[in-house]
């Protein structure tokens, strides 16, 4: 389980930052990888990790290899332990029909398109 220990100050600066509010100090977020496996926590938390597109339906998986990587992953100043559950920029086409498909390190969406319909 990821804890952070300081989470209510973290998200009681964070409001006085947004309401343009003075604060005891800056307004900060960053991590500090403390083991080895850490590192891998933090890519998989990070925007740049397809493996939502890879495997769709494998959030379960994703999310326990996330969590048990997170073992000496810093969350430092008002950073809050997250997940990005990225599908990819192409999202929104899946949504519209088409079909994605992993390849070479990111994701392509197919749709088969009578070119009558698109001129």
């Amino acid at each position: 389980m990821i804890v952070k220990e300081d989470l209510v100050e973290a998200k009681e600066r964070m409001k006085l930052w947004w309401d343009h509010e003075t604060t005891d100090r800056p307004t900060i977020a960053y991590n500090i990888l403390e083991t080895p496996n850490s590192g891998r926590a933090l890519l998989a938390s990070g925007a740049l990790n397809y493996d939502l597109g890879k495997n769709w339906d494998g959030i379960e998986s994703i999310l326990d290899t996330f969590e048990n990587n997170s073992d000496g992953l810093v969350w430092g100043g008002e950073c809050i332990p997250r997940y990005f559950p990225n599908y990819g920029p192409g999202a929104m086409a899946t949504v519209l029909g088409a079909t994605p498909e992993y390849k070479s390190g990111t994701i392509w969406f197919h749709r088969k398109t009578d070119v009558k319909d698109i001129v």
